[in-house]
């Protein structure tokens, strides 16, 4: 796999952990009630919260499908656990979450992991 590849795969999954704390971002800030559903929720969807998962999520999937058609499925769709390590340091960083010893040993092999695929 070529760098520039993975530096791709990162940026994507990236991408992807970014869309999902813009979510949980606006589903704590704005107070949105999924269910039931009312008017009120279509009110709040015009805010910079979902901007940002909307363009996050476009964007990595347009990197995604690039991927897809550049390197093996078989290699590329477990790079996607890189997501795991990204949304273990958003949820430290942004939302205060404890991280226990055994969430840093998982993270661990999977770095192990995804270490070993990128070099077959």
């Amino acid at each position: 796999m070529k760098i520039v590849d993975f530096f791709l795969i990162i940026i994507s999954c990236i991408l992807f952990v970014l869309n999902q704390v813009a979510i949980k971002l606006w589903l704590n800030n704005k107070n949105v009630e999924i269910w039931p559903i009312n008017i009120d929720i279509f009110k709040k969807l015009f805010s910079i919260e979902i901007y940002i998962a909307f363009f996050s999520f476009i964007i990595a999937g347009y990197l995604w499908t690039i991927l897809l058609k550049k390197i093996d499925f078989s290699i590329l769709y477990p790079m996607l656990s890189l997501t795991y390590i990204f949304s273990l340091l958003a949820g430290y960083c942004i939302f205060k979450e404890n991280i226990s010893l055994t969430r840093i040993f998982g993270v661990i092999i999977i770095i192990i992991g995804t270490v070993l695929l990128s070099r077959s």
